[in-house]
């Protein structure tokens, strides 16, 4: 017996055809609301009357998940709250994202003397228990007054006080200082 290759199509025999399967990869943008999602994104959502809902789940619920991804976001319903879980360094943690409504309200960044509150009676008064986050070189012209607030830089040889003449502190209330330089 021949063997033959050959099928059947509308009562005609005709060879049979070999298929290649070819594996092809594409890239693809999913766009929600959009017709023309943007090239970098692999999800564009458009929206002006809706926004995106993040899975939610209490703090016991986020942190029994087993092995989270990178980058990985919830809302935390009991600390009313997004976190993103951060791997690195292992085993990694999930890191709160501050809103204006959970930040405290007694801080205050200071990258110039203007940042510290107006001076009166030739000295600065600061508010008591607030938190004075010195960011870079502040020249001082009058001397702070701590008044039980907290002074704190993040790197000594760069969040720098300084006053070329005089005290740098005055008053009889005391406080908190914390990697700063203070020359004068």
């Amino acid at each position: 017996m021949k063997n033959s290759y050959t099928s059947t199509c509308f009562g005609k025999t005709l060879p049979f055809l070999v298929l290649l399967l070819l594996s092809i990869t594409t890239h693809a943008q999913v766009g929600i609301g959009t017709t023309t999602p943007a090239a970098s994104s692999a999800l564009d959502i458009t929206s002006t009357t809706q926004g995106l809902l993040t899975p939610r789940m209490t703090t016991l619920q986020r942190t029994n998940i087993p092995t989270p991804a990178d980058g990985l976001l919830v809302y935390d319903t009991s600390l009313k709250s997004f976190y993103y879980f951060n791997t690195t360094p292992a085993p990694g943690s999930w890191i709160k994202i501050n809103a204006a409504a959970n930040q405290r309200d007694n801080y205050k960044l200071v990258k110039s003397v203007s940042d510290f509150p107006t001076p009166s009676g030739g000295k600065i008064t600061l508010d008591e228990n607030t938190l004075y986050e010195i960011n870079g070189l502040i020249t001082l012209t009058d001397p702070i007054e701590l008044n039980d607030a907290q002074l704190l830089g993040s790197d000594a040889g760069e969040d720098i006080l300084f006053k070329a003449t005089g005290d740098v502190f005055t008053g009889t209330t005391g406080g908190n200082i914390k990697n700063l330089t203070i020359t004068g």
